[in-house]
């Protein structure tokens, strides 16, 4: 039943131009690819070659894409079709999906939505989901936030998600595609199985967060905070008002609340020396002994003004935000919070839609002075 009111309410909200609110996303972006198979796994496709001819490609069947010569040569089984330099899977009907198998390398299968376009980049095949910007937003959600949460909190991710996907539309446009499907730009692996999570984005459509000048805010997101958020200019350096510090109690029992780990003293006070600090047998314990009642930005003792979020890198943290002391030869970190700490915790998020929130709410909560916008994807 929940999947024949999905494919109503998608029916109904058809009357948008599909081309509109379709955006392309690189799949694969960091794997060097030389061969893989497309297979229609809901209604057929069509082939558009870059002379505009068009084969059809029944459901089911599977299609060999390789590179040769710096063009992609097309088989079906052992037929030569042709070698193009780009081609199309264009679908057939209003819901399609198709199946992708990397041969060369070789790895799992993952399914995608809507359409594919193939060609060249790098001495590699270049694969681009053509897609609409609802199915993309579900499969961000899914792969960002998981699958078990509760659907006000599915609203929220998929209005972050929407937002960050506009306010970077032509990121990767001089190479063909919009966004990528990597950390760099959001996670993506294809298809969102999760029918809550579609429900959640077709019901939020249109929806982007904008300032109070109307433009995109960073929708920046992270795991758990550990009880307080942190400014953006504490972690990036740049100060962006509406991402300002937030007490957050929601969070503070979840998964990913506490953390410790142990590193070697003489690893510790290396670092610290490294970064101009004065260390003797006297007032070594001042360094060993960290304390972090409150997020901090600086690692501030006897004088010193280290960026945590240096440590962080430095040493593989969860996040910056911890306390230390010794245990022997070990400096043992004490902390909380998974992540940089800015914008959004995910964790209290979730919290607060079991506790009886909205999404509205939630992100008036993260995000300060933000308003709703219903935007159009760029022409």
């Amino acid at each position: 039943m929940k999947n024949l009111l999905i494919f109503l309410f998608l029916l109904i909200s058809s009357n948008i131009v599909e081309a509109e609110d379709r955006i392309k996303v690189r799949l694969y972006t960091d794997v060097k690819i030389a061969e893989f198979v497309f297979t229609p796994m809901s209604n057929g496709y069509r082939l558009m070659t870059d002379d505009s001819a068009i084969i059809a490609i029944p459901l089911n069947k599977k299609v060999n894409i390789s590179l040769e010569d710096l063009k992609v040569k097309i088989k079906f089984g052992d037929s030569l079709v042709g070698i193009y330099k780009k081609v199309q899977m264009l679908k057939n009907g209003f819901i399609n999906s198709f199946q992708i198998q990397l041969i060369k390398p070789d790895k799992k299968p993952l399914n995608f939505d809507d359409g594919l376009i193939v060609s060249i980049l790098d001495n590699s095949l270049i694969i681009i989901n053509y897609i609409n910007i609802d199915y993309y937003v579900a499969g961000v959600v899914e792969a960002e936030g998981g699958s078990r949460a509760p659907m006000e909190y599915f609203k929220t991710q998929a209005v972050l998600c929407r937002t960050y996907v506009l306010g970077h539309f032509y990121r990767h446009t001089d190479q063909g595609y919009n966004i990528c499907d990597k950390v760099h730009c959001q996670v993506y692996r294809g298809k969102c199985r999760n029918s809550d999570i579609l429900m959640a984005a077709i019901a939020t459509r249109g929806m982007t967060l904008v300032d109070s000048s109307g433009n995109y805010i960073l929708s920046a997101f992270h795991s758990n905070c550990g009880g307080q958020t942190v400014s953006s200019l504490d972690v990036w350096t740049k100060s962006m008002p509406y991402l300002r510090p937030v007490t957050d109690t929601f969070c503070r029992n979840s998964q990913n609340a506490k953390w410790d780990k142990k590193i070697p003293v003489n690893d510790w006070i290396n670092y610290l020396k490294s970064n101009g600090c004065s260390i003797n047998q006297e007032n070594m314990n001042d360094y060993l002994t960290f304390k972090q009642p409150f997020r901090k930005s600086f690692y501030d003792v006897n004088g010193a003004q280290i960026p945590l979020k240096n440590f962080r890198t430095k040493f593989n943290l969860k996040s910056t935000f911890f306390e230390t002391t010794t245990d022997g030869s070990y400096v043992l970190l004490t902390g909380r919070g998974h992540g940089h700490g800015v914008g959004m915790c995910q964790e209290g998020a979730m919290k607060m839609a079991l506790s009886g929130y909205n999404y509205l709410q939630i992100i008036d909560f993260y995000f300060h002075g933000v308003k709703i916008s219903y935007k159009q994807i760029p022409e």
